[in-house]
């Protein structure tokens, strides 16, 4: 029967040391995954508030910006036909 020697540095850890290793590399791997996801989210967040470019086959969509500014002048628009209209009743009741 053969032995088989333990190397030294092998034969200095003990199972607190491998457990407190195994559960460093989990927490990390965990961190590393949460991080990526939060990441995404940031990177879509900036996505809507930018605007993306057309690419071949997908349309582009407008940044916040772009659509906040066609409401306003589609809001304008609706004030100036409400406005005419009350000035078109306003002389017809008169």
């Amino acid at each position: 029967m053969t032995t088989i020697e333990t190397p030294g540095w092998l034969a200095t850890i003990s199972l607190g040391e491998v457990v407190t290793t195994i559960v460093f590399v989990v927490g990390l791997i965990y961190g590393l995954r949460k991080a990526n996801a939060n990441l995404r989210g940031i990177n879509n967040l900036l996505d809507d508030i930018n605007g993306v470019p057309d690419r071949p086959g997908v349309p582009g969509r407008k940044g916040v910006m772009e659509r906040l500014s066609e409401q306003d002048e589609a809001l304008a628009r609706m004030q100036d036909t409400l406005d005419q209209h009350l000035r078109e009743t306003d002389q017809q009741g008169s």
